[in-house]
């Protein structure tokens, strides 16, 4: 008889990617179906008109999250900020691989309560490590990010280096909330 393999020993051996990841795009050039976004996005770059603040809302799949990774990118990619981040510099390879220290992404559906927005409000005063903005994506932030979402407030006053990209798929709840910040 054969002696059985672990099958986390066999996985640990090959390089597995998910294909969501291995296919996402890169940079706005990839980006497909969302032209009017990526034109906004690369206009406010290049004019250095960078808002604060940026609400992504769409249905599930359209990209917010994606775009939002890229305009991180955008931001802090060592030749920018520019609208065709260069994806080879050490920032940009960072926050593909999701370990940058100056793009934080959070699960607004599991991350609500007071002491989640008192860390937040507590890491938006560091500058940022690498790149020229720190940025924070908040994503599924309908879900119960309600206190976050009150909150925001404390971002326009930081830092011009602090960047905060809201993800939303309920569209209803985006308006609200982008009313009420204002």
């Amino acid at each position: 008889r054969r002696p059985l393999v672990s099958v986390a020993r066999v996985l640990a051996n090959v390089d597995y990617q998910v294909s969501a990841r291995k296919y996402r795009p890169g940079t706005f050039d990839d980006v497909i179906g969302q032209s009017h976004v990526v034109q906004t996005l690369m206009n406010s770059i290049a004019t250095k008109r960078i808002a604060h603040a940026f609400l992504f809302s769409g249905t599930r799949g359209v990209g917010k999250t994606t775009v939002a990774r890229i305009l991180a990118k955008a931001l802090n990619c060592e030749q920018g900020p520019t609208g065709s981040p260069c994806n080879t510099c050490a920032n940009c390879q960072e926050i593909t691989q999701g370990t940058s220290v100056d793009v934080v992404e959070i699960d607004g559906a599991s991350n609500t309560s007071v002491d989640d927005v008192r860390e937040i409000r507590e890491n938006v005063k560091f500058t940022p490590f690498r790149g020229q903005y720190r940025v924070y994506i908040i994503d599924d932030q309908y879900k119960g990010l309600t206190r976050i979402g009150e909150e925001c407030a404390f971002f326009g006053h930081s830092d011009h280096s602090v960047g905060l990209v809201l993800c939303t798929s309920n569209v209803d709840f985006a308006n609200r909330e982008a009313v009420y910040l204002r």
